[in-house]
This record gives structure tokens, C-alpha cells and sequence, in this order.
């Protein structure tokens, strides 16, 4: 082999040393951009809130946020179909457009809380805690997270109050009669207990009324709406007292069949007239015309009513009440009979009374908004009680 030879082996033997350098140096330069790169991507979907939205955007049944659910809130069948409240979670997570913020009342750097929005409704609260961390590029820190609780949500309330196991807690009152659901669906709870509702305060000693049925839930991961279905199929929503529990206005459906045994054992805007003129000392004879009111109204003796209408007869008050001529009654109605078994039901009764003052002093109008309730106490009826509305 000539001189030449040996030079162009030696160039041919340095240029394939010196490109394969170059691949090994441009092979590490793409491994290190691609381990910072993947080091970037999840350090940036490891911080707090980026980790709950992946969470659930990676939801399945399989993942982790799926085998918590599974675990705590689709296995509970209180609150009627737990399949589908499952099948909805999971369709309204695919593809949303979701956002996480700081939970209202239950954030903190040691287990944050955020709650994932649909649409600006709420969804999901999830809180998550820190199980261990490494430090990765030297600057780094990437935590290892877990989840400490999920409330699926399902009402607008802006916030949620959770017990010492991390879960909800529920005490509602709903009238006797009356149906609870949850998210639209009938639930399988059973009350409590039972109670006495303000509206038949003054019934109730004399004749069978509705009750309070109070539901108490503990250790619920899943925030419903609730409503309840009233006598008559309508849905009606729940006021919150300032303890926290849930309660439902006493709002009985009106029936025909209420309206025609109130005509059969009474006349209700008689009735009202009678005490709205008793009212003014308009009613005339003895005692400012008490026993009138007392037939007239069908008073029960020892009733509430009874009492009032003995007391003002009686009271000095009365006969200072301003001269005057009664002049009529107008816009008379009388509306909403409701029945709540056979022996009670109410009607509200509204009319105007329209009176001239004496001595010049021009007119006055009264108005006339009660409800009356009529009870059957040993075979006979009678006006219990009577309560004011709004108009």
C-alpha cells in the first residue's frame, strides 16, 4: 500500500469518527430537549389547579378519579339512580370546556381545594394533597398528589360545607305528603323523624294535620339540587335557614274537591266579612256583637281565634275605633281550596272594605287577605285559625 493510500484511509476513518461524534452529540442534545420538555409539561400540569382539571378530563372508570367516585359516590343509591348519575358525570365531562378556582371557604396550601366549573355551573369540588415531591433540573419541584375528597356538585350554591369526614351533610324538612328528590330523580331516604309546621300551629290541637318529615343525611359525596313534588305533582324549591338545614313551604295543591265540601259546610267570604266588621265595631249587639261572630264565624271554643275575638270584644280598644260608615266590599275572591284529608281545609279569602270617615275626614280602604282553615271536630266544623297573606 502506497503512501496515498495509507493518508486517504486515515482521512476516510477520521470523517466517519468525527460524524459519528456529531450524531452521538445531536442524539443527546434531542434527549436532553425532550426530557426537558417532558420535564416542563409535567411541572406545568403538576401545579395545583392544572392537576384537578387533568384529573378530570382524564376521567374514566379506570382512572383514579373514576375508582374514588366509584368508590364513595356511585355506589351510594340514596339519591335514586346512582347509574345515572354516573352515565351523566361521564358525559359531561367528555370534551367540556372546563375552568378550576380556588374553592369558596375550603382552599388551603396544604390540601387545596378548587372547584371545577362547566359553563360557569359548578361540577366538581375536588381537594387534593401532597404525598411526597422530587426535585427535578435542580430547580423543579414536581409533587406526587392524591385525592382527598371529590363532591360532585349539582345545584348553583356557591359554596359547600363539609363535615370532619370530608363529605356533606344534610337535615331537610319537607311538608307530610309531599315527595324529596334529588336532581329530579326520587330518592330512596326515609325521614327521621316528624315535626309540627308553623302553619297549623293552632290546627293541629283539634284536628289531624300535615306534619314536618325531617331527613337527616350524613357523609354524602354528591350535592344534589333538591326539590320536593307537592300534593299535586307541582315541584317546588327548598329555603335554607340560618343553621344551614333545608325546608319547604307548606304549598298544598288546590282541588275541586276541596272547594266543593267548603261549600257544602260553610260560606268563607261571610265569614270574612263578619270579622273584617267585628274588626271595626261594625257587628251590632251585645259585647260589640259576639256572639254573632262567634255563630257566624264557627268559632271552637278554646281555639286561638276564640280567644282573640273574646279579648277584642272586650278591650277598651274597641270602642275607639274611628267613626265611620261602611260604604261596600269590593274585589271580593275567594280562591285556593285545598284539602288535607277529610276532616280540614283551607281557602284564601280576599276582599276590600271601603269606608267614609266621619267628620270630613275622607276614605279609607281595609284589606282582607287570610287564610282560613276549617277543621271537623266531633262531627261539626269550624274556622280553627286564619292566617295573613301577602298582596
Amino acid at each position: 500500500m502506497g503512501r496515498a493510500d495509507r493518508h486517504r484511509n486515515k482521512k476516510s476513518l477520521f470523517g466517519k469518527i468525527y460524524l459519528a461524534y456529531l450524531i452521538v452529540i445531536l442524539l443527546c442534545f434531542v434527549a436532553i430537549f425532550f426530557y426537558v420538555r417532558t420535564m416542563m409539561v409535567k411541572y406545568e400540569r403538576n401545579s395545583a389547579d392544572n392537576y384537578v382539571l387533568w384529573l378530570v378530563k382524564d376521567a374514566s372508570e379506570d382512572s383514579e378519579l373514576g375508582k374514588y367516585l366509584e368508590e364513595y359516590n356511585f355506589s351510594d343509591t340514596r339519591f335514586g339512580d346512582s347509574a345515572a348519575r354516573k352515565a351523566d358525570f361521564y358525559a359531561k365531562a367528555k370534551d367540556a370546556d372546563m375552568a378550576a378556582a380556588p374553592a369558596k371557604g375550603s382552599h388551603n396550601s396544604l390540601n387545596p381545594a378548587y372547584d371545577i366549573t362547566i359553563d360557569g355551573k359548578p361540577f366538581i369540588t375536588i381537594s387534593i394533597k401532597e404525598e411526597s415531591s422530587v426535585t427535578k433540573l435542580g430547580i423543579m419541584t414536581l409533587s406526587e398528589w392524591s385525592i382527598e375528597y371529590a363532591i360532585i356538585r349539582d345545584s348553583n350554591s356557591e359554596g359547600i360545607s363539609l363535615n370532619e369526614q370530608n363529605a356533606l351533610s344534610y337535615k331537610l324538612t319537607i311538608p307530610e305528603g309531599f315527595t324529596l328528590l334529588a336532581s329530579g330523580q326520587k330518592t330512596n331516604l326515609t325521614p327521621a323523624e316528624e315535626a309540627e309546621l308553623g302553619d297549623f300551629e293552632y290546627v293541629a290541637p283539634y284536628v289531624d294535620a300535615p306534619k314536618g318529615l325531617i331527613y337527616t343525611v350524613d357523609n354524602v359525596y354528591f350535592e344534589p339540587a333538591f326539590s320536593v313534588l307537592n300534593n299535586g305533582s307541582e315541584e317546588l324549591s327548598f329555603d335554607v335557614s340560618s343553621d344551614g338545614s333545608y325546608f319547604v313551604k307548606p304549598e298544598f295543591a288546590a282541588s275541586p274537591e276541596a272547594k266543593t265540601l267548603a261549600d257544602s259546610v260553610c260560606n268563607p267570604l261571610v265569614i270574612g266579612k263578619t270579622w273584617s266588621k267585628f274588626m271595626t265595631d261594625d257587628v251590632g249587639g251585645a259585647s260589640h256583637g259576639l256572639a254573632t261572630v262567634r255563630s257566624t264565624c264557627m268559632l271552637l271554643q278554646g281555639t286561638n281565634l276564640y280567644s282573640l275575638a273574646t279579648k277584642w270584644a272586650g278591650n277598651v280598644d274597641i270602642t275607639f275605633v274611628s267613626g265611620h260608615t261602611l260604604d261596600s266590599f269590593t274585589n271580593e275572591s275567594v280562591t285556593n281550596y285545598v284539602m288535607y284529608n277529610e276532616n280540614l281545609f283551607s281557602c284564601d279569602v280576599y276582599f276590600e272594605k271601603n269606608m267614609t270617615i266621619s267628620r270630613g275626614l275622607g276614605t279609607r280602604t281595609d284589606v282582607f287577605s287570610n287564610r282560613m282553615y276549617f277543621g271537623k271536630v266531633k262531627g261539626n266544623w269550624y274556622l280553627l285559625d286564619m292566617v295573613s297573606l301577602d298582596y
